[in-house]
């Protein structure tokens, strides 16, 4: 699992998501049911039908596993991204997946407060200085990890983040977060497979774009499950059948795509509501035990606006299969 670490005592880099096809993917002990002991014994704080407060509780649950890491501290500060977010996306000519983003921020904007602006460039230096999320979607290639390692250096340079950056890349899918003080900068790559002549090579294109831009806006890092994943970050372990050729590429892909989400999840845009919520005064703090109240308080219109999204005529790309 990757998780945030100190680099320098003011820097922070949040290394969020790594996509690898090579890998044999390891389960991992979740944190959750540490939140879900602190946090469920109060059930004096819950209200409604028995059912509802088992929903309740469960995405209280996942929330706490998500977004806190399974912290019981109540005053803990989750991470968020400002109001305005300037997003430039470059290096591409792939209209599946510019539409893609444009869906992604289109949903942020009518769910959250986060006003993204989204502009697409030739290049990482076409972008303008006031970008925030930076998107390179690439062809891959043995000169990829060089060009991620020089968009990172680039971004570190033009906004005076001077502190040492380490972080994994993967030729696939990558995501990261750079604080700063306030030169707070975000970076997602993405593989666009070029060559990609097969539905499940578009199915696999999708969900990366999906994962990562989630993941950037939710700071949160992969989970990995045993169980059908509930949400685009959860992961379920399999085994690696190796990339000697195109066939086993194929074969691989689509073991990834029937045991994982192929494109977000109700949890994901209740995710996102809850965290970015447009009732700024009931989660303006941004402590874990606000955000449970708000979560027991709404929990019925958030799930409800979710449903609406997912149901959207608008956002039918992004929701292509149900999970």
């Amino acid at each position: 699992m990757l998780v945030p670490r100190t680099i320098e005592p003011h820097m922070k880099i949040f290394r969020l998501r790594h996509i690898n096809l090579h890998l044999l993917i390891v389960p991992i002990l979740s944190a959750a049911v540490i939140g879900g002991i602190f946090f469920y014994n109060e059930r004096s704080k819950y209200n409604g039908p028995i059912g509802q407060r088992k929903e309740i509780a469960a995405f209280e649950t996942f929330f706490v596993e998500t977004l806190a890491r399974g912290q019981t501290n109540k005053n803990f500060k989750l991470n968020r991204f400002p109001m305005d977010v300037e997003i430039c996306v470059f290096s591409t000519e792939d209209n599946d997946i510019k539409q893609q983003i444009l869906l992604l921020a289109s949903l942020l904007k009518e769910e959250t407060y986060i006003r993204p602006f989204t502009v697409f460039k030739k290049d990482i230096y076409s972008c303008p200085n006031s970008t925030f999320l930076y998107f390179r979607v690439h062809q891959g290639g043995p000169k990829t990890i060089s060009g991620l390692v020089g968009d990172i250096s680039y971004i570190a340079n033009i906004s005076g983040i001077n502190s040492h950056i380490d972080t994994e890349f993967s030729e696939y899918g990558m995501g990261l977060v750079m604080t700063d003080g306030d030169r707070d900068k975000a970076y997602i790559a993405v593989n666009e497979f070029i060559d990609k002549k097969g539905e499940i090579d578009r199915v696999f294109v999708r969900s990366v774009v999906q994962q990562e831009f989630v993941q950037t806006f939710l700071m949160a890092p992969d989970i990995e499950v045993s169980r059908i994943p509930i949400s685009i970050i959860e992961e379920r372990d399999y085994y690696y059948i190796g990339k000697d050729s195109e066939d086993k590429y194929k074969k691989n892909v689509k073991v990834r795509m029937e045991m994982n989400a192929r494109n977000m999840c109700l949890y994901d845009i209740m995710l996102l509501n809850t965290l970015y919520s447009r009732d700024i005064e009931d989660i303006r703090s941004g402590t874990l035990g606000v955000y449970i109240n708000y979560i027991r308080a709404h929990y019925g219109e958030i799930e409800e606006s979710a449903r609406r999204i997912q149901n959207d005529p608008r956002y039918k790309e992004l929701f292509v299969s149900k999970c």
